[in-house]
């Protein structure tokens, strides 16, 4: 589990996307603009959707899996 203490606050983060998204406001990697940012937050959804279907693959069962 990923867990993240802002630093000089009791907040604690255990959400990984929650975390991306306030380290990268944190240090101005959010876009400058309304449209930077709604395209940081797809990029962001994209790469979660596409680990949760590559662990799929991953970890389904020999008889699961089509080569």
């Amino acid at each position: 589990m990923t867990i993240y203490q802002a630093d000089g606050t009791e907040t604690v983060m255990t959400q990984s996307g929650t975390i991306a998204r306030y380290l990268a406001k944190r240090f101005n990697l959010a876009g400058r603009t309304m449209s930077e940012a709604a395209v940081c937050d797809e990029t962001l959804e994209v790469c979660k959707e596409w680990l949760s279907e590559l662990l799929k693959v991953m970890f389904a069962a020999e008889a699961d899996v089509i080569l």
